[in-house]
């Protein structure tokens, strides 16, 4: 009998351990860990709780540099038609780098002069997240040198074929991408321009 308790002692203990999970503190102590799921519960749900008040922000945000990126499309459009190298219009001649500068510049956005700083001051980014606004890195006359020679600007993405504004031999004015075969084949990157819209205006 004292063998059959004893043995029904043990089993209650072993399907203890496995149900609880148990922590031994020393050869003679067990100590049984009861697991809290309300505990785990509220730990979870803290865990992915989220500030709406942060939310807002990043929103109020992201609007604010949609607003930004608009006008700044908006002056470039204004500029349609001038020359290459336009002169009397900005402190430098509106080249394909000194229009991209001069109209970020309008919104409190300084951009480096030149293509290729320029082509290093922004975060490089995938073709397929062109976005307005963000920038078209291509070689000059040589399509093998892979150095920098000419940027543009992305004014639309419609799955792939984008509208860009650029100021080239042409003049300033629209191209598609990739479309044009001289732009596909002197691609190098898409880069996209970091805007603090706190500091930046309209």
């Amino acid at each position: 009998m004292r063998n059959s308790l004893t043995a029904a002692v043990a089993l209650l203990l072993l399907l203890s351990s496995v149900a609880f999970g148990f922590n031994e503190s020393d050869e003679n102590e067990v100590v049984f860990a009861v697991p809290s799921v309300k505990a785990a519960i509220e730990k979870d749900s803290s865990a992915t709780q989220v500030d709406s008040s942060t939310v807002q922000i990043d929103t109020t945000l992201v609007t604010k540099r949609s607003e930004i990126i608009a006008s700044i499309l908006e002056d470039g459009r204004k500029l349609l038609g001038l020359p290459y190298q336009a002169s009397g219009i900005a402190k430098w001649p509106l080249d394909c780098s000194g229009f991209v500068s001069y109209i970020y510049s309008l919104h409190n956005i300084k951009l480096p002069r030149s293509s290729g700083g320029q082509a290093e001051f922004g975060q490089k980014i995938s073709l397929n997240e062109a976005q307005p606004g963000d920038l078209l890195f291509f070689t000059g006359r040589n399509a093998h040198s892979g150095k920098v020679g000419h940027v543009a600007m992305v004014v639309k993405n419609d799955n792939g074929k984008i509208t860009m504004i650029h100021s080239c031999n042409r003049g300033i004015r629209y191209d598609e991408f990739p479309k044009i075969k001289y732009y596909k084949e002197r691609f190098i990157k898409c880069a996209r321009i970091k805007i603090d819209p706190t500091l930046a205006k309209v």
